[in-house]
């Protein structure tokens, strides 16, 4: 959605100022450009139909932007002393730090969403090695599960999914004792 929001503006932004610069240059004179508009796009109903369509998609794509930024992405915690705020960039930076030690995963991304009945975490991530897949999901649910629990307290329900986006078993490198010798097997 970001790429999104980054082109539109990008596209905005160049066709606003081109149209400006036109403008003030006299290359493009509004009349003209409001009498096109009057006698082409306004009388057909499909045209004026796109126009309504591609507006109404730019205010969302805008409002939606603004929203990330308003927004921010935070975990609250009551203490007795005032109120902790943790910011999901940072627990997802921790859980790829938990994570970054198991030989069997890699290229972790973790995402986090608040719901109702709790926090959600759906992590990404490729197999390198084979393994009991049951287990290892298991072993990372329960690790990251029992992280989250002493950093929020007993209360929070935690629901971590795992999703395997790639298999790669081939890609292990074996780890030689000596190391290689250039033009060891070179003939004269």
């Amino acid at each position: 959605m970001m790429v999104l929001t980054v082109l539109t503006y990008v596209f905005l932004s160049f066709f606003l100022g081109t149209f400006l610069i036109g403008l003030c240059t006299k290359v493009i004179d509004l009349g003209l450009v409001a009498t096109y508009f009057g006698l082409n796009i306004l009388p057909d109903f499909y045209a004026k139909s796109i126009v309504f369509l591609c507006g109404l998609l730019i205010i969302l794509v805008c409002l939606r932007y603004i929203q990330s930024l308003v927004i921010t992405q935070e975990k609250s915690i009551k203490c007795p002393q005032g109120k902790v705020s943790i910011t999901f960039t940072a627990i997802e930076d921790m859980i790829k730090k938990i994570l970054e030690d198991k030989k069997e995963i890699s290229r972790v991304r973790p995402k986090i969403t608040v719901r109702k009945k709790g926090i959600e975490i759906s992590i990404r991530s490729d197999l390198n090695a084979e393994v009991n897949l049951i287990d290892l999901a298991n072993e990372i649910q329960e690790t990251i599960e029992n992280k989250l629990h002493r950093l929020f307290g007993e209360k929070e329900e935690i629901r971590v999914k795992i999703k395997i986006r790639k298999i790669s078993f081939g890609g292990s490198k074996i780890e030689e004792d000596e190391p290689e010798i250039p033009f060891r097997s070179y003939n004269y």
